[in-house]
């Protein structure tokens, strides 16, 4: 982040909720915000973003897991959910 001042601020920070907005996105917040256990929300967070990052990746599931810094064992998981 570049700034002209010492500290940085919140209000520096660019809004990370619409920076890349792609379309499904704002029905996957609703639905996120509709749940209301946090591991329903996380699993269903998990789901959407694995399959956005293969989508990105051709759906190659072995870069993808390096992408993400996981086995792709835990990919495949995240997938059967």
């Amino acid at each position: 982040i570049m700034v002209e001042k010492e500290v940085i601020d919140v209000s520096d920070i660019p809004d990370l909720d619409h920076s890349c907005n792609m379309p499904g996105d704002a029905d996957l917040e609703s639905r996120l915000f509709a749940m209301d256990r946090l591991d329903e929300a996380r699993d269903a967070f998990e789901k959407a973003f694995v399959r956005k990052k293969l989508r990105q990746e051709k759906n190659d599931i072995d870069r993808t897991a390096r992408i993400m810094g996981v086995d792709r064992k835990y990919v495949l998981k995240i997938l059967e959910r």
